[in-house]
């Protein structure tokens, strides 16, 4: 990976040409980069708390919670069990599949702020602010000209996408950050101990927060040492093998605890296993233009502007390459069943935003036969206009469309006037509506986890399946975790969901089990606060058919706090 710097070798760049540190050239871009942060730091924290948390983030939060309170990463909490796709990620009551890294990162912030959306997602934002400052010091390590600089600050600020993962309860802004600053220290490892130590470390703890994100990063890196560093000998093979060794160890230990394989996400089997890889390698190229990580073409005028440069701008052909294979990698690493999709699972290529960001840069400054200004503005169109990525779209024939709008000023209209959250308005009214220890059950069945985690007073059902009831570490859970072994007082549906639960009112209906008509919140669900712009809304979507859109309570008669 290679990320937002100047079109020079970056460390050679900062070797010769250090930043005066005391000029008033120096003092004004450094203000500039101070308020550059500041601007991001509104972005990232800007109604941070306001939605409920959507089904990944909650799934991320509980455990945290679970971790600050038990010390490990358990699924029971003495009243509630989080068993995703019925314990997919669990050994006995504990996660044992998914690393442990994002909930032991979060754990603290809900124990010190208390169990809500904040909290949550506070660990986060930090991590990307951090990343952020590190970005803002690498280009003044480099001192990268003005022009650089307002041209990645455009990109950044106009990639929504970014800030959208960045404020999710989930590992994606530590994630980036820490793959950044493992570019970084690689970049300038050379230039002191600490570095290398700080390379180790971070790579581990990377291994710690997201496999595919270690996975891809180490092999972009990897490729790229062998290609472009080996033979400038800054390394001894005391060091090489240090490296090697300590990862070698930081995966057994954590992978062979935390262990993901063997365990079948799907049922789906591809026809072709290496058919569907190079379909979703094909597939993340393109939605990187879909959710506008970066305009894809651009790794095709990143060729053009090497070529123009007479072969001397080796990061522009470093960033390109790794970007490639990041993306390959990511589709072979990903679990995503590509027969039942029609786009990649771009969660997974979140952590390459940022080398995304640097690539364009890096392509529009590379040329010095290019105008600054003309360099700043192609960055201010590609940052605050949809029109190149719809039109990539169009020529592609991708499923998805994207709507003419600024999505960046979107974004900032939203967090001005925020859409309504059902998961939120859901939790509020079963918080106000509920007695302690009811038990409740929710369609579609990813929208439980959302209400475990803001209301965990109650009790959620039917997370298991019923000979699940007869393995031994799950034998002394009550019978309401076990599908159809007790009778639920609470029914929430969201969007067309409401059609199976309105069925399933009439069967209890039939047993003499009766409820109180239909309680309607009148907000669209479930929520579309996803990150992925293809899934995601800016303001609150109506609802057209009020008889299956929107959220739906129904409350067994009796049960009233």
């Amino acid at each position: 990976m290679a990320d937002a710097v100047p079109p020079n070798d970056v460390a050679t760049a900062s070797a010769v040409a250090p930043p005066r540190l005391f000029s008033a050239q120096t003092r004004a871009m450094d203000w500039a980069s101070l308020a550059a942060l500041l601007v991001c730091a509104v972005l990232l924290f800007a109604r941070l708390g306001n939605y409920g948390l959507w089904d990944d983030e909650a799934n991320t939060a509980v455990f945290a919670a679970n971790v600050w309170k038990f010390g490990d990463t358990l699924a029971w909490d003495g009243d509630n069990l989080l068993a995703f796709r019925e314990g997919l990620e669990l050994a006995g009551l504990k996660n044992r599949a998914y690393p442990p890294g994002q909930y032991f990162f979060a754990a603290p912030f809900l124990g010190i702020f208390g169990r809500n959306a904040f909290a949550a997602r506070l660990p986060f934002a930090l991590a990307a602010l951090a990343g952020f400052a590190l970005w803002a010091w690498w280009l003044r390590k480099a001192n990268a000209p003005w022009h650089v600089r307002l041209v990645t600050f455009l990109l950044v600020v106009g990639n929504a996408s970014l800030f959208l993962y960045s404020r999710q309860a989930r590992y994606y802004g530590l994630g980036w950050a820490l793959s950044l600053a493992l570019v970084y220290l690689y970049v300038h490892r050379h230039e002191s101990r600490r570095y290398r130590v700080l390379l180790t470390v971070g790579s581990v703890a990377l291994i710690a927060v997201h496999y595919l994100s270690y996975g891809a990063t180490m092999i972009c890196l990897g490729a790229d040492y062998l290609l472009f560093e080996l033979w400038k000998k800054n390394d001894t093979w005391k060091q090489r093998f240090s490296f090697l060794g300590s990862q070698a160890l930081g995966a057994a230990v954590i992978v062979g605890t935390f262990f993901p394989f063997g365990r079948k996400v799907t049922p789906y089997v591809p026809a072709s296993w290496w058919a569907d890889k190079l379909k979703l390698f094909e597939w993340n190229l393109r939605d990187l233009n879909a959710c506008e990580f970066m305009w894809t073409p651009v790794l095709g005028l990143a060729l053009v502007a090497f070529a123009a440069t007479k072969l001397k701008s080796w990061w522009v052909l470093r960033a390109a390459l790794a970007l490639v294979i990041y993306a390959f990698m990511a589709s072979i690493l990903s679990v995503q069943p590509v027969g039942w999709a029609t786009v990649s699972d771009i969660r997974y290529m979140a952590a390459a935003i940022p080398l995304c960001i640097g690539l364009t840069v890096l392509t529009l400054t590379a040329v010095p036969q290019v105008p600054k200004l003309l360099s700043v503005a192609l960055a201010a169109g590609l940052a605050f206009s949809t029109w190149p990525y719809s039109w990539f779209q169009t020529v592609m024939k991708a499923p998805t469309a994207i709507p003419a709008r600024s999505t960046p000023v979107a974004f900032a209209k939203e967090l001005i006037e925020p859409q309504r959250s059902s998961y939120r308005e859901a939790s509020e009214w079963l918080e106000a509506n509920v007695p302690a220890g009811a038990k409740v059950f929710a369609q579609p069945d990813y929208a439980v986890f959302p209400l475990m985690f803001h209301v965990p007073r109650l009790h959620y059902m039917w997370l298991m399946r019923q000979d699940q009831k007869a393995d031994p570490a799950y034998s002394k859970l009550p019978d309401y975790v076990f599908k159809y072994l007790d009778v639920p007082d609470v029914l929430v549906a969201f969007g067309p969901d409401v059609g199976a639960i309105r069925g399933l009112v009439g069967q209890l209906a039939a047993r003499g089990v009766q409820f109180e008509p239909e309680v309607r919140l009148g907000v669209v669900g479930p929520d579309r606060t996803r990150p992925e712009l293809f899934w995601r809304s800016f303001s609150t979507d109506p609802i057209n058919n009020p008889d299956f859109e929107g959220t739906f309570i129904f409350r067994r008669v009796g049960v009233r706090r």
